[in-house]
Formats: structure tokens, C-alpha cells, sequence
């Protein structure tokens, strides 16, 4: 879970970033140690099936530095290993900086990787800090706080959240922020003290399941209280196989990154939104 808006929720499973390497080997390494925490199962061999490559041994001896990765075989892995298109374009020129030989080559690939826009980093909460997500309007709050020169008048505080809360819903949730030290006062505002926040899969709790829940009922009301020109509600059914789901998945990832990167530009905002992706089956699998 993260931070879109820039509060986002989410569900990856690992934290490994190809944006934290300067070696693909490493980087290849640790990215599989890290499947293979998550599902014991997980192998060099499946990847490379997956990835199209024979070799046995061959992704292992990369890991380890043992041998060098080939733009094709490259692109296989990055499709294998499901990578963002971002984090692909990064992840081939890291390869080509690492396997080459010239110093006007090596400075080709490294003009490419500089210009790859890095996601924001992300603050990891502990389920100690939950309480974020007890109410759907903390998050609100949150946000509009960096903004809103309120002046400790909760009654406007509260008004200004469509839809309004009471002065002493709007008190408890600056409170709350407060507490966790997610804001902190900057001259007659708030500025949050970590801009794009992320919870792990392992931590996702009933707090979590409820914000979301609420979330959800707060759009369908949206369709009948805000105007059309302020909210964007649409819907798509369309058939799918597996192959197709994941491809639909890994764009939608892309957007969500997306939508992370314009609301952490530095720009001064003037509205809260809220973004809810959703996508489900209609029919059993």
C-alpha cells in the first residue's frame, strides 16, 4: 500500500527497486532472494523458463557475476520478471553500462539511466501506525493540511472535506497525524514529513480492508453529488485469459506510478482527490 494523491494503496509483495543498483548482477540477486522468501518454491529455473533461456545455470552464474546478460536475453528477463516499463528501460541500461568495455559507451548508458525519472521514495508503516487508515478522512486531513492555513478552526477544517466532518472528527484526525508524526507544523500550515507512504502485504489489516471499503462507498456517492466536470467515473467488462489479466495488471501498476509521480512534483496543490482502481472477475475462474 502506498501513497496516490499522493497516498496510494497497494499490495507488491517485495521492496527491491532496480532504481537502488548500479549492478544487475546484485540487483538480479537480491530481487530473487527476495521471490524466494516470499514463495519457497520460487527457482532460477522457473524464472528462466519463463524468460525463454535453456540454460539451467545460466540466470544463477548472472546473479553471481559469473556471466554477462545480452540485450535480448535482457528484454526476455525483464518480460519474465514482470517489470514495469519504467523499471525495464532502467534495468537495459544498467545492463549495458555494467557489460561495456568503452568509456564513451559506459557514458551512453549512464546519460540513459539519469534520464529515467526515479519513483518517489516511500516511508514503510509499522502496524503500529494503522490508526492512519481508522477513518477515511485522516487521509484527507493529511493531505489538506499542507495547504489549508486553517488557524486551529476545526469547524473549518471539518466543512472544507466534502463530504464535511464535525470539528471534533477534523480535531482527532490532526491529532492522530500528529502523534504518528506523519506532519508537523510549518510556519501557519503543515507539511507531512514523508511524502509517498507504503504498507507491506504481510501487514494489511481489517483498518486497511475498512478504508478501502469506505473509500468505495464515498465514489458511488460522488456520481450523484459532485459534477461531472469535477470526478471521472467509468467502467470497462471485458473477457480475459490469464496471459491478458497479468498484462492488464502490469499497466495498471504503470498508471498507479504515474499518478505517484505527478502528485509528488513540486507544485503547490489546492484539492484533495481520491483515486479508487478497481478490477474483478464477474465470472468464476
Amino acid at each position: 500500500m502506498k501513497k496516490v494523491a499522493p497516498m496510494e494503496i497497494k499490495d507488491d509483495a517485495q521492496e527491491i527497486s532496480v532504481f537502488d543498483y548500479e549492478d544487475y548482477h546484485a540487483f538480479l540477486k537480491d530481487w530473487s532472494d527476495a521471490k524466494r522468501k516470499q514463495r519457497s518454491s520460487f527457482s532460477f529455473q522457473e524464472l528462466a523458463n519463463r524468460a525463454g533461456l535453456k540454460s539451467r545455470s545460466f540466470l544463477r552464474k548472472v546473479s553471481l557475476g559469473q556471466k554477462q546478460l545480452l540485450h535480448g536475453a535482457a528484454v526476455q528477463l525483464c518480460e519474465a520478471m514482470e517489470l514495469p516499463e519504467r523499471e525495464s528501460n532502467f534495468f537495459l541500461a544498467l545492463v549495458g553500462f555494467n557489460n561495456a568495455d568503452r568509456p564513451k559507451e559506459r557514458d551512453l548508458y549512464l546519460r540513459k539511466m539519469r534520464k529515467i525519472k526515479r519513483p518517489a521514495k516511500r516511508r514503510i508503516l509499522s502496524a503500529q501506525e494503522f490508526d492512519f487508515f481508522e477513518k477515511w478522512y485522516i487521509v484527507v486531513v493529511w493531505e489538506l493540511v499542507t495547504y489549508l492555513p486553517f488557524g486551529g478552526d476545526f469547524q473549518l477544517l471539518g466543512k472544507s472535506i466534502n463530504p464535511p466532518i464535525s470539528p471534533d472528527a477534523a480535531r482527532h484526525a490532526l491529532i492522530v497525524l500528529l502523534d504518528l508524526g506523519l506532519i508537523e507544523p510549518f510556519e501557519d500550515k503543515y507539511k507531512q514529513t514523508d511524502k509517498v507512504l507504503h504498507t507491506r502485504d504481510e501487514l494489511i489489516s481489517k483498518a486497511i480492508t475498512s478504508y478501502q471499503k469506505e473509500t468505495i462507498l464515498l465514489a458511488e456517492k460522488a456520481i450523484d453529488s459532485i459534477s461531472a466536470s469535477h470526478r471521472h467515473i467509468s467502467t470497462l467488462t471485458m473477457g480475459l485469459d490469464e496471459r491478458r489479466w497479468q498484462v492488464a495488471m502490469t499497466l495498471i501498476k504503470d498508471f498507479r506510478q504515474q499518478l505517484i509521480d505527478l502528485a509528488t512534483e513540486p507544485a503547490v496543490s489546492d484539492s484533495v482527490y481520491q483515486f479508487n482502481i478497481q478490477a474483478f472477475p464477474f465470472t468464476k475462474i
